[in-house]
């Protein structure tokens, strides 16, 4: 089973971008394609939509705002549970994300595939 992680910008609105980069990986491995995202944001509405469109099989995280530092959190468990093998990121200015830029830090870290995608 192929497991992507996607992670980006709350404000991403580009859906044709995120089914580009999707859309190799679901003819190739498909039915056996897993796609982990958090709730929250555009980004995730419209992971969510491709996931529901495409029959992809996917993992939600919850927010939990109560944490210290949630979205690290929420990064380390969905990675841990996942084991993903690639780790998809959509963000306009990467350089000034938080959560994406942490995500790839962790992918980068534990030796998982990153990808990038800019407008």
């Amino acid at each position: 089973m192929m497991r992507i992680v996607i992670v980006g910008s709350e404000t991403w609105k580009d859906i044709e971008a995120i089914w580009r980069e999707l859309e190799p990986y679901w003819k190739e491995h498909r039915p056996k394609l897993l796609v982990a995202y958090a709730e929250g944001g555009m980004i995730a509405g419209q992971v969510g939509a491709l996931c529901k469109t495409t029959g992809i099989d996917r993992a939600v995280f919850p927010r939990n705002d109560k944490q210290e530092d949630p979205d690290w959190r929420r990064l380390r468990i969905m990675f841990r549970m996942v084991q993903p093998d690639l780790v998809l990121a959509f963000h306009p200015f990467i350089q000034n994300s938080k959560v994406t830029k942490r995500a790839l830090e962790l992918a980068a870290s534990s030796e998982i595939q990153t990808k990038v995608v800019a407008k």
